[in-house]
């Protein structure tokens, strides 16, 4: 621990009235999220899935792209509060943007396949936003397994895409990192959860994350007293924190399907991977490629994710690499100026006719 000298210890004493005044605002819920704040419209609905856009305010000056967020965990980590918007920012350079929210699954959706999720939703909500927009095919961005899932799809139906975004997607699942030891593992009876859960429980899973980095809980405690004098901080931490408590369960088949082909097989790195009747050969996406990983990720490492590049038939293909972790990259303070910069400037050269 550092040893304080006098300056430190009369910064304290400044700073404890400041944390127990905003101690006492936490506990009337004066930052209390209200996430999504970035004007949407509905474009069309399929079931529980809703595909939403985002128009910016003035002129349009670039193509637009459809957002395609993990399966388990709610849309708006790209909105997650003014100032700390990726879609906002996005609008604000002129990008019109789309989004998948997946909605929240039911107990019907325990029978709900990967090919559903892929071809059947994801299908639907390009189609739908390519009408919207008035274009044949559009920009795909998808984040974690929601990039998993756009990847497999620019494979499947590359005439419909234009371009391909992989934030963080993991594609070769034998990777060095701690999840895969696990999920590959002949000890995970995916079926049995299944059956027994149906779908499997949110809470399941976000304890299951939390178990990769066990200290981190206490990490972010010790940072929310350090940090419990300032406004600005605390309006972040809870929107973002509010986030992070605001999973969804995986559906019961997907779930078996993921874990089998991805983590104990790795079809997609042998090309075995099948949907359906369909054999996904990553060598038919021939579309610009942008690849971005962050550095110290510890849910899709390094290697699990740029291995994308070099299995993919396209000839323009860029890989970024972000000094942040899986969440960091997305809704990070240094977000804007890295990751979200990075991929306007991306899709201003690749404009869609």
């Amino acid at each position: 621990m550092k040893e304080m000298n006098f300056e430190d210890y009369m910064d304290e004493i400044w700073k404890t009235p400041q944390r127990l005044n905003n101690i006492h605002k936490i506990m009337k819920g004066d930052f209390e999220p209200t996430p999504a704040q970035t004007p949407s419209r509905v474009v069309k609905e399929f079931g529980r899935v809703k595909l939403l856009a985002y128009y910016p305010k003035g002129e349009v000056t670039q193509s637009p792209v459809l957002m395609v967020p993990s399966i388990i965990n709610k849309y708006y980590v790209f909105d997650l509060a003014p100032n700390q918007s990726m879609v906002e920012y996005l609008c604000d350079q002129g990008i019109p943007v789309y989004m998948i929210d997946w909605g929240i699954p039911g107990p019907q959706d325990k029978y709900t396949t990967f090919e559903d999720h892929i071809i059947r939703w994801q299908g639907a909500c390009l189609r739908a936003a390519c009408k919207d927009f008035g274009v044949e095919k559009m920009h795909l961005l998808g984040y974690c397994v929601g990039g998993t899932m756009a990847t497999i799809y620019a494979a499947l139906k590359p005439k419909r895409v234009a371009g391909l975004i992989a934030l963080t997607a993991p594609i070769n699942f034998h990777d060095d990192g701690l999840l895969s030891s696990w999920a590959s593992s002949d000890q995970l009876d995916v079926r049995k959860l299944s059956e027994a859960w149906g779908n499997i429980p949110a809470d399941f899973l976000e304890e299951s994350f939390a178990l990769l980095m066990p200290t981190a809980k206490m990490k972010k405690y010790m940072n929310l007293y350090e940090n419990a004098h300032k406004d600005s901080f605390l309006k972040k931490h809870y929107a973002l924190d509010g986030w992070l408590n605001d999973n969804v369960g995986f559906p019961g088949a997907t779930y078996e399907e993921y874990v089998k082909k991805c983590y104990v097989n790795n079809d997609l790195m042998n090309n075995e991977f099948i949907l359906g009747d369909m054999r996904v050969d990553l060598k038919n996406i021939k579309c610009p490629l942008l690849v971005l990983t962050a550095k110290h990720d510890h849910i899709v490492p390094d290697q699990s994710a740029t291995v994308l590049a070099e299995m993919v038939g396209s000839e323009d293909i860029t890989s970024e690499q972000f000094r942040a972790g899986h969440i960091g990259i997305t809704v990070g303070s240094k977000a804007k100026d890295t990751m979200w910069k990075t991929v306007q400037a991306w899709l201003k050269d690749r404009v869609v006719e």
